[in-house]
């Protein structure tokens, strides 16, 4: 039996191969940048995800424990195949009332896109998280309404707490603190980091200037959103301008 692994293994290399992919390792801050930039769509008729605050937080509690992302499948669409497809963005809000936006675009003449095959319900929970808000409906013994809700993040350390590290907060709702340091960040902030110094003036900012802790715990946030290549992409690349074809080969590898 151990003879005929080698043989298996260069029969999948073959034909992963022969399906003309490249791979690509990028940080979840480029996905999403190329996302906002219209340079990563999805297919309008691919169906919405069902994305609640539950998977959206086992999303990011996931990227910041470093397991593995499963890997996008990517498709490169030249600009004279990009004209014919009824393509749209990745979603970055959600409101329970009216469910997605409306995000059907066109891609720009005379230019390429790629185009989400597999993993649009891992981007939109990772998009609305970094870059959204998700609106969860609110009932009162009055009234009911439906606010856009951040995801943040506790800068706080104390495992008494008993509190997650992430959290849906509605109104800036997270800035309410009696006394002392506002524990919670949003996680959209950290997109506009751009190292220590960044890092030290939140902190002080928050309240937690000279906290070893909180300084290590925004760090590995923003190392797991700029900095760490978790996102590993299969991309299809642009010798097949098939969309049926480029969909039959990324079902036959997810």
């Amino acid at each position: 039996m151990g003879e005929l692994r080698p043989q298996i293994a260069n029969v999948m290399i073959d034909r992963s191969a022969s399906l003309g992919f490249r791979s690509s390792c990028l940080t979840v801050a480029e996905v999403l940048g190329r996302m906002h930039r219209g340079e990563y769509m999805q297919l309008s008729d691919h169906v919405r995800p069902a994305c609640e605050p539950d998977r959206i937080i086992g999303i990011m509690d996931e990227l910041m424990r470093g397991e593995p992302i499963t890997p996008l499948i990517l498709w490169d669409v030249l600009p004279t195949a990009a004209r014919g497809l009824a393509l749209q963005r990745v979603a970055y809000q959600f409101d329970e009332r009216f469910g997605w936006e409306n995000l059907d675009d066109r891609v720009p003449e005379g230019r390429g896109v790629t185009v989400v095959l597999d993993g649009v319900q891992r981007l939109t929970a990772l998009n609305i998280a970094a870059r959204g808000f998700y609106a969860q409906v609110l009932y009162t013994p009055r009234f009911w309404h439906c606010p856009p809700g951040i995801l943040c993040f506790r800068l706080s350390d104390d495992p008494a707490c008993g509190e997650p590290d992430f959290c849906f907060f509605v109104n800036g709702d997270y800035r309410l603190t009696q006394d002392g340091p506002v524990p919670w960040f949003p996680v959209p902030h950290v997109m506009s980091l751009c190292g220590e110094q960044d890092i030290d003036r939140v902190l002080r900012h928050y309240g937690f200037a000279g906290d070893p802790r909180a300084l290590e715990r925004l760090w590995a946030l923003y190392e797991a959103l700029k900095l760490r290549r978790s996102l590993h992409c299969s991309i299809i690349t642009a010798t097949e301008q098939d969309v049926g074809k480029a969909r039959a080969i990324a079902d036959s590898v997810i």
